[in-house]
Protein backbone atom coordinates (compact mmCIF):
# COMPACT_ATOMS: atom_id res chain seq x y z
CA UNK A 1 0.00 0.00 0.00
CA UNK A 2 1.13 3.55 -0.99
CA UNK A 3 1.69 5.71 1.97
CA UNK A 4 1.97 8.88 0.45
CA UNK A 5 -1.41 10.44 1.27
CA UNK A 6 -0.95 9.49 4.68
CA UNK A 7 2.07 10.96 5.43
CA UNK A 8 0.52 14.19 3.63
CA UNK A 9 -1.98 14.29 5.69
CA UNK A 10 0.31 13.93 8.68
CA UNK A 11 1.85 16.95 7.49
CA UNK A 12 -1.00 18.90 6.98
CA UNK A 13 -2.29 18.07 10.61
CA UNK A 14 1.15 19.11 11.75
CA UNK A 15 1.94 22.14 10.15
CA UNK A 16 -1.91 23.09 10.69
CA UNK A 17 -2.37 23.13 6.82
CA UNK A 18 -5.95 22.84 5.95
CA UNK A 19 -5.47 23.37 2.29
CA UNK A 20 -2.97 20.78 1.52
CA UNK A 21 -5.47 18.25 3.37
CA UNK A 22 -8.49 19.66 1.54
CA UNK A 23 -6.85 19.24 -2.19
CA UNK A 24 -6.26 15.35 -0.97
CA UNK A 25 -9.95 15.09 -0.62
CA UNK A 26 -12.06 13.55 -3.09
CA UNK A 27 -15.50 15.64 -3.53
CA UNK A 28 -17.92 13.00 -2.00
CA UNK A 29 -15.36 12.92 0.77
CA UNK A 30 -17.16 11.75 4.46
CA UNK A 31 -15.35 13.39 7.86
CA UNK A 32 -16.85 11.35 11.35
CA UNK A 33 -15.13 12.21 14.49
CA UNK A 34 -16.07 10.42 17.61
CA UNK A 35 -16.45 13.49 19.24
CA UNK A 36 -19.04 14.97 16.49
CA UNK A 37 -22.17 13.70 16.67
CA UNK A 38 -23.11 14.27 12.92
CA UNK A 39 -20.91 13.31 9.91
CA UNK A 40 -19.70 15.92 7.50
CA UNK A 41 -20.46 14.83 3.86
CA UNK A 42 -18.65 16.55 0.95
CA UNK A 43 -15.25 18.52 0.47
CA UNK A 44 -16.98 21.81 1.22
CA UNK A 45 -18.23 21.15 4.32
CA UNK A 46 -14.78 18.91 5.40
CA UNK A 47 -13.00 22.23 4.16
CA UNK A 48 -15.30 24.28 6.03
CA UNK A 49 -14.45 22.26 9.36
CA UNK A 50 -10.76 21.90 9.04
CA UNK A 51 -10.35 25.67 7.92
CA UNK A 52 -11.78 26.93 11.20
CA UNK A 53 -10.33 23.98 13.44
CA UNK A 54 -6.54 24.52 12.24
CA UNK A 55 -7.28 28.17 12.56
CA UNK A 56 -8.23 27.76 16.39
CA UNK A 57 -5.45 25.93 17.18
CA UNK A 58 -2.84 28.17 15.69
CA UNK A 59 -4.92 31.01 17.35
CA UNK A 60 -4.49 28.81 21.13
CA UNK A 61 -0.92 28.55 20.64
CA UNK A 62 -1.71 24.93 20.28
CA UNK A 63 1.04 22.45 18.18
CA UNK A 64 -0.19 18.78 16.88
CA UNK A 65 2.00 16.32 15.79
CA UNK A 66 1.09 13.56 13.25
CA UNK A 67 2.92 10.37 12.63
CA UNK A 68 1.75 7.57 10.14
CA UNK A 69 1.59 3.75 12.47
CA UNK A 70 -0.16 0.81 12.01
CA UNK A 71 -2.94 0.18 13.66
CA UNK A 72 -2.50 -3.33 16.05
CA UNK A 73 -5.17 -3.54 18.00
CA UNK A 74 -9.07 -1.65 18.67
CA UNK A 75 -12.51 -1.72 18.28
CA UNK A 76 -12.63 -0.24 14.15
CA UNK A 77 -12.95 -3.98 12.98
CA UNK A 78 -11.25 -2.86 9.58
CA UNK A 79 -8.94 -1.28 10.85
CA UNK A 80 -6.30 -4.22 12.27
CA UNK A 81 -2.62 -3.87 10.41
CA UNK A 82 -3.76 -0.94 8.09
CA UNK A 83 -1.57 2.71 8.18
CA UNK A 84 -3.59 5.15 10.16
CA UNK A 85 -2.32 8.92 11.46
CA UNK A 86 -1.79 9.23 14.86
CA UNK A 87 -1.91 12.68 16.02
CA UNK A 88 -1.02 14.37 19.94
CA UNK A 89 -1.86 18.08 20.68
CA UNK A 90 -1.36 18.69 24.62
CA UNK A 91 -3.49 16.52 26.42
CA UNK A 92 -5.44 14.80 23.47
CA UNK A 93 -4.55 11.99 21.20
CA UNK A 94 -6.27 10.24 18.26
CA UNK A 95 -5.86 8.21 15.45
CA UNK A 96 -7.22 9.49 11.71
CA UNK A 97 -7.46 6.30 9.59
CA UNK A 98 -8.47 7.46 6.17
CA UNK A 99 -9.92 5.12 2.72
CA UNK A 100 -8.72 6.17 0.19
CA UNK A 101 -10.47 6.58 -3.65
CA UNK A 102 -9.42 4.79 -6.54
CA UNK A 103 -8.12 8.21 -8.09
CA UNK A 104 -6.03 8.09 -5.03
CA UNK A 105 -7.58 10.89 -2.77
CA UNK A 106 -9.44 10.55 0.67
CA UNK A 107 -12.93 9.30 0.25
CA UNK A 108 -13.34 8.75 4.19
CA UNK A 109 -11.65 10.10 7.11
CA UNK A 110 -12.25 8.90 10.69
CA UNK A 111 -10.75 10.54 13.33
CA UNK A 112 -10.74 7.81 16.64
CA UNK A 113 -9.57 8.12 20.23
CA UNK A 114 -10.40 4.32 19.62
CA UNK A 115 -7.82 2.59 18.46
CA UNK A 116 -5.76 5.01 21.16
CA UNK A 117 -2.20 5.57 19.51
CA UNK A 118 -0.73 3.04 22.26
CA UNK A 119 -2.65 0.36 19.75
CA UNK A 120 -0.46 1.60 16.81
CA UNK A 121 3.36 0.66 15.57
CA UNK A 122 5.46 1.62 13.26
CA UNK A 123 4.67 0.73 9.82
CA UNK A 124 7.79 -0.34 8.15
Amino acid sequence: MDLELYHLVAKAYTELDAELLIQALSDDCVYESQMVLVPLEGKEAIADLLRGKFKAIKEAGSHVSGSVRRVRTGAIAGAINKPGIVLRQRYTDAVVLLKLSPTNKVSRIDLCIVPAPGNTSTTH
